[in-house]
C-alpha cells in the first residue's frame, strides 16, 4: 500500500519466525559481518559447496534437509526484499549491509530451489548495495554480482527479460559508473514520475536505476538530434563516479543523427511487458520519427506515426505544453506529407 516502512517491519517480523534478529549494537553488527563475509568466501570454495549441501545437518533426514532448504529459501527472498526496502526507504539502522550478506549466503544454500528471475533480483540488489555499503576496497564485489546476475539472465525467457538492458555493454557501463541515491528521489520528490519516464516501483530500487538509464538515454539521443554532441556530466538524480565520464557520455560510432537511432534501440531494449513505460515509448517514437524525416525516409517514418498519433494520458494532463506542443505539430507535419504525396500524385 506504499508503507515502505510498515512493509519493513513485517518483514523484520518474518525473520522472528525463523529465530533471527538482527544485530543491535556495534560489536553484535562487526561480529555478524564479519561472518556473512566469511561465509560468502566459503560458498567460493569446495567448503562452502560441501556444507551447502549438509543444510539441515550433517546427519539428519531427507525430509528435514527439504524443510531447511526451504527455510533457505524463504530467508533467501525475505532479505532481499529487506535490502530493497531498506535502500529506497528512509530508514535510519545500519543493518543494510548485513541484510544483503545475508541474502547472498542463503541464495547460494537454495540456489536450486530459486527461479533464475529470483537469482538475478537478488544479485542485482546486492550490486545496488555495494555502491551504498561498500567500502571502497570490497567495490569489485559489484562486478562479481552483476555477472553472477548476468548469468542468471541469460536462463530467464525471452518474453521475460525485463532486466535484459543491463547486460549490453553500454547498459552495464552505465550500472557500474553511476551511482543512485533512491532515498533522496522518493523522499524529497514525492512525484517520482517525470514527464519522459515514469517509475514502476518506488519500492523497488532497479526502477529507479531503469527510470535513470532511460533519461539518459533520451538525453543523449536529443543531443544528437540537435547536433549539440556536449559531452559534460548530467546533474540532477544520478551521480557519476570519477571514471564516469569516458564510458557512459562517449557516443556510440556514427554521424550524429543516425546514433540517435543507436540510442533509441537501446531505449526500446529496456522496454517489455513486464517493464513497459509508455511515456518513454512515445518519445522514443518522436525521436525516431524525427530522424527518418531529416534522413528523407518519409516512409519508415509514417510507419511509425501510428505509435504517437495518441498522447499518453499522463503527458497529455501534465503541465508541461512541450509534449502538447511536439504532437500538434507531428499531426500538421503529416497533413503536409500527405497532402504533397496526393498533389504529386495528381
Amino acid at each position: 500500500q506504499g508503507n515502505s516502512r510498515n512493509a519493513y517491519n513485517e518483514y523484520l517480523r518474518c525473520l522472528q519466525i525463523f529465530g533471527i534478529s538482527l544485530p543491535s549494537t556495534r560489536l553484535e553488527s562487526f561480529s555478524v559481518t564479519t561472518w556473512q563475509f566469511i561465509r560468502l568466501f566459503f560458498h567460493r570454495i569446495w567448503l562452502g559447496r560441501i556444507l551447502s549441501r549438509k543444510a539441515g545437518g550433517l546427519f539428519c533426514s531427507e525430509e528435514q534437509r527439504k524443510e531447511a532448504l526451504a527455510s533457505a529459501r524463504e530467508l533467501a527472498l525475505i532479505f532481499n526484499r529487506l535490502n530493497q526496502l531498506h535502500l529506497t526507504s528512509k530508514i535510519n539502522d545500519s543493518h543494510g549491509l548485513v541484510m544483503s550478506l545475508y541474502a547472498i549466503n542463503m541464495t547460494e544454500v537454495a540456489a536450486s530451489l530459486l527461479t533464475p528471475h529470483e537469482l538475478a533480483s537478488i544479485f542485482i540488489t546486492s550490486a545496488l548495495r555495494v555502491k551504498r555499503s561498500y567500502p571502497k576496497y570490497l567495490k569489485f564485489f559489484g562486478r562479481y554480482f552483476i555477472s553472477r546476475a548476468k548469468n542468471e539472465n541469460s536462463k530467464i525467457r525471452e518474453q521475460t527479460k525485463d532486466t535484459h538492458w543491463l547486460f549490453t555493454s553500454y547498459g552495464y557501463r552505465y550500472f557500474i559508473t553511476h551511482n543512485f541515491d533512491f532515498v533522496e528521489n522518493e523522499k524529497e520528490n514525492p512525484n517520482t514520475n517525470t514527464l519522459f519516464a515514469t517509475l514502476s516501483n518506488p519500492a523497488d530500487p532497479m526502477s529507479y536505476v531503469v527510470q535513470h538509464y532511460r533519461e539518459h538515454l533520451l538525453t543523449k539521443a536529443i543531443q544528437c538530434l540537435l547536433g549539440s554532441g556536449s559531452h559534460k556530466s548530467q546533474g540532477g538524480k544520478n551521480k557519476t563516479t570519477t571514471d564516469s565520464n569516458a564510458t557512459t557520455t562517449a557516443a556510440p560510432p556514427g554521424t550524429m543523427v543516425s546514433n540517435v537511432l543507436k540510442y533509441t534501440s537501446l531505449l526500446r531494449d529496456t522496454l517489455s511487458e513486464e517493464n513497459n513505460d509508455i511515456n518513454i515509448e512515445w518519445w522514443t517514437s518522436v525521436l525516431e520519427i524525427a530522424v527518418h524525416w531529416l534522413l528523407g525516409e518519409d516512409t519508415l517514418a509514417e510507419n511509425l506515426l501510428e505509435s504517437v498519433k495518441i498522447l499518453p494520458k499522463q503527458l497529455a494532463e501534465s503541465g508541461d505544453h512541450l509534449p502538447k506542443a511536439l504532437h500538434t505539430i507531428l499531426k500538421a507535419k503529416t497533413i503536409l506529407i500527405r497532402y504533397v504525396a496526393k498533389d504529386e500524385l495528381n
